[in-house]
Formats: structure tokens, sequence, C-alpha cells
């Protein structure tokens, strides 16, 4: 597999859906050796949660603006 594990690639998955937006649902274990984190430590985290502070106090408006507008000014930038 392409991005399985061991890959020395990082997968996060997200939710997308209304009720848990932003909320991460799997990531493999690339993530430790990338950014520290055991899965443990994220899975059913908010993302923000492993962005540095400056990124993190803005993103679930950043992500609710592109939902609504479909226009991207971060994302997708």
């Amino acid at each position: 597999m392409k991005y399985g594990e061991n890959s020395n690639t990082c997968v996060i998955i997200i939710s997308g859906n209304v009720n848990n937006r932003g909320i991460v649902t799997s990531c493999n274990n690339e993530i430790t050796r990338v950014l520290g984190f055991s899965k443990n430590d994220i899975i059913d985290q908010n993302i923000k949660r492993i962005m540095p502070q400056v990124y993190s106090d803005l993103h679930d408006d950043f992500v609710k603006n592109y939902l609504e507008t479909s226009q991207p000014k971060v994302i997708g930038v």
C-alpha cells in the first residue's frame, strides 16, 4: 500500500461531518516518527491539537468559512 505503515508518509484522516468536523478519525503509525504523537494521542481529538497555536486558534473558523462559502482564503491556497 502506497501510504501504509512505515511508508515515511504521515496520513491523518479527519471527519468532515457537521457534528465531528475536524476530529481525527484515523492515522497511520508514521505520526509518531513525523510529528512525535502516538495514534492514541490524537484519535478522537480535533486536528488543531497538533498545530501551532497561531493556527489552531483560527482553524475551526477557517474550515467553517470554507464549507459555508466554498471560497478558499487559507485552505488550498
